[in-house]
């Protein structure tokens, strides 16, 4: 977001007042009118004989690629996204395709009578993040005294490159330039589940940043209407082996990958134990009622609503999806939450909160701040509510036995500790919590209190920032300047994830070189990608849930609180390559349980079928587009070439063994190191 900073002593021009940060969406602020001579002033000043002819001199601006679609909508798969419909350029502040003496007198018209202005980051004219008389005198001088010209995009359309201040020309379309293969791919295997061809043709297409700004915009993509019918296959209420199936099918199909991949990882960053609920659940009545498959549903049930509420708000606040998690039935049992009561606190979820999900285990925190803070959530617990109340710490109980019923949060003021609690001085952000009225639901504000509090520092911003450049960019150190930059973000956000993910995705190390072919695949984006890449098709999905659990990442199933790792390390070892191998030979070679047919594909991309190095390139070039040589590319050739003995055989595609040639080939490529590699 832009602030203002506007020069106010119209006589003079100086006399700056800082400006405000205002929210995305938000109408520009009035300001008061001043004397309409003072801006006549200001602009002879600004100009002097600049203005005579001023009219005659128009600087009309073309982009080299034009707008996307010209029409003000993107095409993705399952539908159109609506977008602006006027490209963005610096300088034309009032976005009428033209450079001109009338966008200086729009930027005038903004300070100094409050005029309305389509675009601040268009009137942003020296890029400086702010709107001020600056620009206008830039502005004028590029006019009229050969000046230096506004910073790009210019005079081509494309993204501001200051990319938070872009959201306020949300409205606005990107520059549809395109981008190289090579990167489309790289993207789509970070912030996708691995490029499928229609993907990859897509980001070439309108670009990769357009893209990028598509996913972080996932309310706008129409979601693909077969997901819903193919979870209603493998219902998670009947056997809990089919929840990662779930995740898998949503990774296959979703036209919003980023979402799912953020699904992912916040499931991750606050992960709870499946069995933990379920074991609880069945224990309320000595194994009684709840024994046995009566616990799988509440159990699942309720990991489905914390993954849904992640899903949702994934991209919103850090506070919220912090909340989400305290309040979570699941994080309350986890993490023995559901025992933390006054006299007798349990330190467990306030040690969790601290080292897992906000400031890190290197946070600087002390044990008192962890006593301290377990007393903050003591009284929080959870309850069984009647569905349209779930959330509200304070609704009416219903049976455990109520089938109706689901888990929630409660608020129990008999057993919250209202002393005064002082907290975090040693880690430099002190917080002092005051007593409250015994009894009283203001209890409840203690835990609240924390999290806004710990969501605002800028230890979380710095810990999650790390977290999510490793989940995106690099296994290894985050890159210094990309680390500061979220961190900046985040705090000028408010921990706005849109934001700070705009900051990682739109970076030169995300986007550049350095990094690509850097990261490991999770088994899960292993296992997605492989399926999504050759068009595969899981019949019920017990074949992901023997994968997955083969190689330790079935979801909600990592035993310790801190969840499964990102990098790549823990993920390499010769029983996991195996166990991959295998699963690429299922899949690619046919099995009951995953059908798959590569020929359409590279008939539909008209690929001669009997051209060795046509079929090679084909796959090459869709599955690792930068990452092979000349070594590779003979690997596969002998390999397609030459039947098991390893003698020459012509690639005849009216050859009753030509399919399962091709299959073999795939298995081949999808177990190269390339293939487990992002």
């Amino acid at each position: 977001m832009l602030h203002r900073s506007l020069v106010l002593d119209i006589d003079r021009c100086s006399a700056t007042r800082p400006g405000e940060p205002r929210l995305s969406g938000d109408p520009p602020r009035r300001r008061g009118r001043p004397r309409r001579r003072g801006l006549a002033v200001c602009a002879a000043l600004l100009g002097g004989v600049m203005f005579l002819g001023a009219t005659d001199l128009p600087a009309q601006v073309s982009g080299t690629g034009g707008p996307i679609n010209g029409g003000g909508t993107v095409v993705v798969p399952g539908g159109p996204v609506p977008i602006g419909g006027t490209p963005f350029v610096r300088g034309d502040a009032n976005v009428d395709g033209n450079l001109n003496i009338a966008d200086g007198i729009q930027v005038l018209a903004f300070l100094f009578q409050s005029d309305a202005i389509p675009c601040e980051a268009a009137a942003d004219v020296n890029d400086d993040n702010l709107v001020n008389i600056a620009d206008a005198i830039a502005l004028f001088f590029y006019l009229f005294q050969a000046g230096p010209s506004p910073t790009a995009p210019f005079p081509d359309c494309g993204l501001d490159p200051t990319a938070p201040q872009l959201t306020s020309c949300a409205t606005f379309d990107l520059c549809a330039t395109g981008t190289d293969r090579a990167t489309a791919a790289h993207v789509l295997r970070r912030i996708a589940y691995g490029p499928t061809p229609a993907d990859l043709a897509m980001v070439e297409s309108i670009g990769a940043e357009a893209y990028i700004l598509q996913q972080l915009e996932p309310d706008l993509i129409a979601e693909n209407p077969v997901i819903d019918t193919k979870l209603a296959t493998i219902p998670i209420t009947v056997d809990w082996w089919r929840y990662p199936s779930h995740v898998a099918i949503r990774g296959r199909y979703s036209t919003r990958q980023l979402q799912e991949q953020l699904t992912d990882f916040w499931s991750n960053h606050f992960h709870t134990y499946y069995w933990t609920f379920r074991a609880w659940v069945i224990g309320l009545d000595g194994g009684g009622t709840f024994n046995g498959t009566t616990s799988l549903v509440p159990a699942m049930v309720q990991e489905a609503i914390e993954d849904e509420l992640f899903r949702q708000n994934c991209l919103g606040s850090f506070e919220t999806l912090l909340t989400l998690s305290a309040t979570s039935p699941t994080m309350l049992v986890y993490l023995d939450n559901v025992s933390n009561v006054v006299g007798n606190p349990n330190e467990n979820y306030a040690r969790e909160i601290l080292e897992l999900h906000t400031v890190g285990v290197d946070g600087g925190y002390s044990q008192a701040d962890v006593e301290q803070l377990a007393r903050c959530f003591t009284g929080w617990s959870v309850h069984k509510v009647l569905p349209a109340d779930y959330g509200d710490p304070f609704a009416p109980s219903v049976p455990n036995s109520d089938p109706a019923g689901i888990w929630s949060f409660k608020f129990e003021p008999s057993l919250h500790d209202y002393g005064p609690k002082n907290l975090f001085a040693s880690m430099g952000i002190p917080l002092s919590i005051p007593a409250r009225p015994a009894g009283s639901p203001d209890g409840v504000l203690d835990g609240i209190e924390v999290i806004q509090h710990l969501s605002a520092s800028s230890l979380t911003a710095e810990y999650v920032s790390s977290k999510l450049i490793g989940k995106f960019v690099t296994d290894g150190e985050p890159p210094p300047a990309l680390l500061a930059n979220c961190i900046a973000s985040w705090l000028a956000s408010s921990g706005d994830m849109r934001s700070v993910l705009e900051t990682i995705l739109l970076s030169p190390e995300f986007l550049g070189t350095e990094y690509r072919f850097d990261k490991v695949k999770t088994p899960m984006e292993t296992l997605v990608s492989t399926i999504r890449m050759l068009d595969g098709e899981s019949v019920n999905g017990n074949q992901e849930r023997i994968y997955l659990g083969s190689l330790q990442h079935q979801p909600l199933m990592c035993g310790t609180p801190d969840g499964y790792p990102e990098r790549g390390d823990d993920w390499i070892g010769t029983s996991k390559l195996v166990d991959t191998i295998h699963f690429n030979q299922l899949i690619v070679g046919g099995s009951s349980q995953l059908t798959y047919d590569p020929r359409p594909i590279q008939q539909a991309a008209g690929i001669d079928e009997s051209d060795p190095n046509a079929v090679v390139g084909f796959w090459l070039d869709l599955m690792f587009p930068d990452a092979t040589n000349a070594t590779d590319v003979q690997l596969a050739l002998d390999f397609l070439s030459t039947d098991d003995l390893l003698d020459p055989t012509p690639l005849d595609p009216l050859s009753g063994d030509y399919d399962l040639r091709l299959r073999k080939f795939l298995v081949f490529l999808r177990s190269w190191p390339q293939a487990m590699k992002q």
